[in-house]
């Protein structure tokens, strides 16, 4: 289970962790902005949807959204009847700038009479998402792996002192018998650098450190 270059899906990534909201008047339109976290597009959708009929009575209801990571990576912008790349195009782009991931941006408008033309829409759009996502709250999240350690109970105390210096590496589980079974949660990035420090302590080669191979484990 020896490191080498990290995969981009376990690199530390940015999502929200507590949505937001915005309301914008612009030439009489109103636009009411939402952002939030989702972990897939038919979550997203179901929100979408949710939102069209709390706001029935408004002209449009168009959205961005960017879940996931890497080649899976989804990103959908939808105009919901206003002029092409006029409102989701712009969001979309406001979520690629912030390179949040997993995360949706739904602006209604309701029309004020007066038209703004293709770029006064999507500066209004661009605006209102802007704000919603400053209304929010956003986190670094940390992809881990899990692994079992298992070690005799004369190294336990300094395997426990390298883990307290060590950010990246929560304890989860421990099971005494014959030796010691530790079931750790790794962060992505950093488990080679952990693989070293064990395989030095222990005197163990970097492969044989772990007792399973490591599962992945998204972060809550």
């Amino acid at each position: 289970m020896a490191g080498g270059e990290v995969e981009n899906d376990a690199q530390p990534y940015w999502t929200l962790e507590r949505a937001g909201e915005s309301e914008l008047i612009v030439e009489r339109s109103r636009f009411i902005g939402f952002a939030g976290p989702v972990s897939a597009e038919d979550e997203a959708l179901v929100r979408v949807d949710a939102l069209r009929r709390q706001f029935h009575d408004a002209r449009h209801v168009c959205y961005a959204m960017r879940i996931g990571r890497g080649i899976e990576q989804i990103e959908r912008g939808a105009d919901d009847g206003e002029p092409s790349r006029s409102a989701g195009f712009p969001m979309l782009q406001v979520l690629q700038g912030r390179e949040l991931c997993d995360t949706l941006v739904v602006v209604v408008r309701y029309f004020g009479g007066i038209k703004l033309g293709v770029g006064g829409l999507a500066r209004a759009y661009r605006e209102a998402a802007r704000m919603a996502l400053d209304a929010a709250v956003a986190v670094e999240r940390f992809p881990e792996v899990e692994a079992d350690l298992v070690i005799p109970y004369s190294v336990q105390a300094q395997v426990e002192h390298l883990f307290d210096g060590q950010q990246g590496v929560r304890v989860i589980a421990m099971q005494y018998g014959a030796e010691v079974r530790m079931r750790l949660a790794i962060r992505c990035v950093e488990l080679e650098m952990v693989e070293d420090r064990l395989a030095a302590l222990l005197q163990r080669g970097s492969d044989d450190v772990f007792d399973m191979p490591a599962a992945g484990n998204e972060p809550d």
